[in-house]
């Protein structure tokens, strides 16, 4: 909770209609990105199921793509930290 507002590297290691889930590079720290964070588009979950794709800009966030966060909020006793995605 000592870092919101910090980003981060990240690498998305799952997708969700909800959002994605990112993994920090450097301390294996796992987060959500939701959809409310990602930048304004209508984002739906791809055929494969691997990737949230913007039916507006065609811009996709598969599994194992690098992306850049910054943390927004963290709840220690749930052990919950969300995310956005840099340069919404």
């Amino acid at each position: 909770s000592g870092r919101l507002g910090q980003t981060f590297e990240a690498r998305v290691t799952g997708v969700a209609s909800y959002g994605l889930f990112v993994t920090l590079s450097r301390c294996l720290v796992e987060g959500m990105v939701p959809l409310r964070h990602l930048p304004a588009d209508r984002w739906r979950m791809s055929d494969d199921g691997v990737a949230l794709v913007g039916t507006l800009t065609r811009t996709a966030h598969r599994v194992g793509d690098a992306v850049e966060v910054r943390s927004v909020s963290a709840d220690v006793l749930s052990r919950q930290i969300t995310f956005e995605i840099c340069g919404r």
